[in-house]
């Protein structure tokens, strides 16, 4: 991925002031891919999805695979769902317990992941006691 991104093949997106540039975000065995909406970056990432499948012998589970944009029409959308074989994720997502196209700046946001955080910390807490 990080050779893709250095020969310009593979585009992230450019994150805040400094423009920090993100590609993808990995999780125990999920993975998100971001980058710019163009064909050309769809094709990169079949293609290192498929090289990945080839290198480690493992296969992507296209039957839990999603493909979702943000500001991108439909259209596009629908030919790179098509291209790759994955289906459409309707938004707002859950991930990893956090409603994704929520406000994260709003307090209700985080009420599901605090509480959550809360009842752990008690079932802890009673088995120190």
């Amino acid at each position: 991925m990080r050779d893709t991104i250095k020969k310009n093949v593979y585009k992230g997106l450019k994150i805040g002031r400094n423009e920090i540039n993100i590609s993808l975000l990995q999780f125990a065995n999920d993975t998100i891919f971001m980058g710019k909406d163009t064909f050309s970056n769809m094709l990169s990432l079949k293609i290192i999805l498929r090289g990945f499948k080839l290198v480690s012998g493992l296969r992507n589970n296209f039957s839990k695979s999603c493909f979702g944009a943000f500001e991108v029409d439909i259209s596009s959308m629908l030919v790179f769902v098509k291209v790759l074989n994955y289906s459409l994720l309707s938004f707002p997502f859950t991930y990893l317990g956090i409603l994704v196209m929520m406000n994260l700046r709003l307090q209700c946001t985080w009420d599901p992941i605090i509480s959550n955080i809360k009842k752990k910390l008690d079932c802890w807490k009673h088995m120190l006691d």
